[in-house]
């Protein structure tokens, strides 16, 4: 398999999901980073995947789990070598995805993490982790931080 040298050429989520050589497979075959993000979750990402992201975003596999709409006791089930299914595959790509974003906003997985746990006001002073187990919580939290990116506060 061919190796890149950009991460132009990745798609967004893949250096945080261990992905690298999956989503370039992938990308041989779709343009669309949203193209290959539906087809890697449709066949599922493997559970080593969720473990490593766990370890490069510091997630408790509680919190996981929660984000994840799952429980610690269902993601205990997957043997080593099995495959999650769609549903909590396309979870965790949409949120490494949003991890992306936010380090690259706030600089470090820690800050990103302590703005995550913060009440926010936007949210109905919610804590922004509290609602990212939802779509709308997503989509709220991703509206969120490209205001933060462009500097639109109102």
């Amino acid at each position: 398999m061919k190796k890149y040298k950009t991460s132009d050429e990745l798609p967004e989520s893949s250096d945080l999901l261990g992905l690298e050589d999956v989503a370039l497979e992938y990308g041989k075959k779709y343009s669309s980073h949203e193209i290959t993000m539906i087809n890697l979750a449709r066949e599922g990402l493997n559970i080593k995947v969720l473990d490593l992201f766990s370890s490069r975003v510091s997630l408790s596999k509680e919190k996981l789990a929660y984000l994840l709409g799952t429980s610690t006791r269902n993601l205990r089930r997957y043997s080593e070598n099995l495959k999650l299914n769609a549903s909590i595959s396309e979870k965790l790509l949409l949120l490494a995805d949003m991890y992306k974003n936010g380090i690259s906003i706030f600089g470090t997985v820690k800050s990103f993490n302590s703005w995550l746990e913060e009440p926010n006001i936007q949210f109905g002073g919610e804590k922004p982790f509290n609602i990212l187990n939802s779509f709308f919580g997503y989509r709220l939290i991703s509206e969120e931080l490209l205001k933060i990116e462009h500097g639109t506060f109102a």
